[in-house]
């Protein structure tokens, strides 16, 4: 369990761990004879990680995180709720590495063992920490309890470590003790990721990204490092990606040579084999989302914007969720509600992203993998039904009765959407509920110049010729983009560039969701 806190004051009228923290980085700093080089070991811990249960996100983050800050991350372990385990790597890497951040095992459960671990790895003792324990007080209130002190027993010699992203951190000499809940271990690594970087030095770097394979840039690669050989280049291939095939990136310490380095192996490229692509949309959402209000997007973004905002008027943004398939539409639209729910006061509780799933009988195996990356990648608390719509909406509003609104991705062209409005009741004899309609008036390429223009992920039948995905069953490929290539295969373009709208359920039988 982790607990996402408004505001997170520092320890009573002190500034204890600022002041600690500064002594540590002295002391390391000096252990290594004047070194810039800020080292740092991982450990990911959690019965469910080794298990397959859950995915890890956090090391991947992290080390995202960190590498920008010119850190290294020398070690990354993934170990279960095992008490051995984990106060032996807490000992091993604190001696190690400058520095050692944890992910998970702090929550209030017999299994949240990590507080425990870290006291036994340095012969410390337990005790109630009594600024934590006024914070988690203030959060809790009336529902406050004794097994909620366990959140707030910690070792003796830890302490709060002062920060402003609203979730306590705490820290024992050169160990961060982090959540587990990636939306809140996002926040914790923002609050403490300056301070462990802030003596590194960075390297200087550049990502290109391709639409070639690898093998067609290989040798112009090779050149290119026999030419900068201060020059770290990488080359990663992918398979599933929309946009791109292979990412280059290129890392010195002296950015000018970087800058010359790749200058020099773009001068190798045809035009056009090269595109601009956001390796991570969702980290700047919003800001995004408003700069592309001034593209032809306009007036129905800013209506889409300006319906998912009075929704959050109207209800609570625990008594509203996004209806989601995995489908073009809601994937735009998903993208649309995360940017607008990012700014209200509640978004970052855990489940406070809520999505419907009603899947039919005969969904695309590559449909549901896309739904599940999408789980992970926007972190919603899903809830999953199989059968008839009418049906299992009336089954989700009888398991979860405070859902009032749903968001829903249809537009004016689509079956039926040409007499709804913005809000709308559903109908009479159907389960109540508020339809809410942000993308009405989006118009088949206006969702994918979002999409694209965004560089948002899709589901990639959408790039094998399909423009509207119903059952597999009843679901083609779209005639209107079939070609014959120079080798005679009968081949289907991607749906991004079918230009006449109205063709875009060519490949739809008569049974749509």
């Amino acid at each position: 369990m982790n607990i996402l806190l408004s505001r997170f004051p520092s320890r009573s009228g002190s500034n204890i761990g600022l002041v600690r923290l500064r002594a540590l980085r002295k002391h390391m700093m000096s252990s290594t004879s004047g070194s810039k080089t800020v080292t740092v070991g991982l450990i990911i811990i959690g019965n469910e990680l080794v298990k397959g249960q859950v995915q890890d996100s956090n090391s991947f983050y992290m080390c995202q995180r960190l590498h920008k800050k010119g850190v290294q991350v020398k070690t990354v372990v993934m170990v279960p709720d095992d008490f051995n385990m984990i106060e032996h790597y807490l000992r091993e890497f604190s001696s190690k590495f400058t520095f050692v951040l944890t992910s998970g095992g702090i929550g209030p459960t017999h299994d949240d063992i990590t507080f425990e671990a870290a006291a036994k790895a340095f012969r410390d003792e337990m005790k109630v920490d009594e600024a934590l324990e006024s914070i988690y007080k203030n959060y809790f209130k009336e529902n406050y309890t004794e097994t909620h002190k366990k959140l707030s027993t910690i070792p003796r010699m830890a302490s709060l470590f002062p920060n402003n992203q609203g979730f306590p951190i705490v820290q024992m000499r050169n160990i961060f003790i982090l959540p587990g809940v990636p939306r809140f271990l996002k926040l914790a690594i923002k609050a403490v990721e300056d301070h462990i970087g802030s003596s590194a030095v960075s390297a200087a770097g550049q990502t290109v990204y391709l639409t070639l394979d690898e093998m067609s840039i290989a040798r112009k690669l090779s050149h290119v490092a026999q030419q900068f050989p201060e020059v770290t280049i990488g080359s990663y291939p992918v398979f599933d990606n929309n946009y791109y095939k292979v990412r280059i990136t290129f890392e010195s310490l002296n950015s000018d040579i970087v800058e010359q380095c790749v200058s020099k192996f773009r001068q190798s490229l045809l035009p056009g084999v090269e595109i601009d692509y956001n390796e991570n949309p969702l980290d700047s959402a919003s800001h995004d989302l408003k700069k592309m209000l001034r593209t032809e997007l306009e007036a129905p973004l800013t209506e889409a914007m300006s319906v998912c905002t009075e929704a959050l008027e109207r209800y609570k943004l625990d008594e509203i969720c996004i209806s989601f398939n995995g489908g073009k539409d809601c994937t735009a639209l998903l993208h649309i509600w995360y940017a607008v729910a990012s700014q209200h006061p509640d978004f970052g509780k855990e489940g406070s992203l809520q999505a419907l799933y009603i899947r039919n009988n005969e969904p695309f195996p590559e449909e549901d993998k896309f739904i599940e990356e999408c789980i992970n990648r926007y972190e919603l608390t899903i809830m999953k039904f199989t059968g008839k719509i009418k049906e299992q909406l009336a089954e989700m509003k009888r398991q979860h009765p405070n859902i009032k609104a749903i968001i829903m991705g249809t537009r004016l062209t689509d079956p039926h959407g040409q007499h709804l409005t913005a809000f709308q009741p559903t109908d009479q004899g159907w389960p109540t509920v508020m339809r809410v309609n942000p993308i009405l008036s989006f118009s088949y390429s206006n969702i994918w110049t979002l999409l694209r223009g965004l560089s948002l992920p899709y589901c990639t039948l959408y790039d094998d010729g399909y423009t509207s995905l119903g059952s597999a069953s009843s679901t083609k490929m779209n005639p209107a983009l079939k070609y014959v290539d120079s080798d005679g295969t009968v081949r289907y373009r991607p749906a991004y560039t079918l230009t006449d709208g109205e063709l875009e359920r060519a490949g739809r039988g008569s049974q749509p969701t």
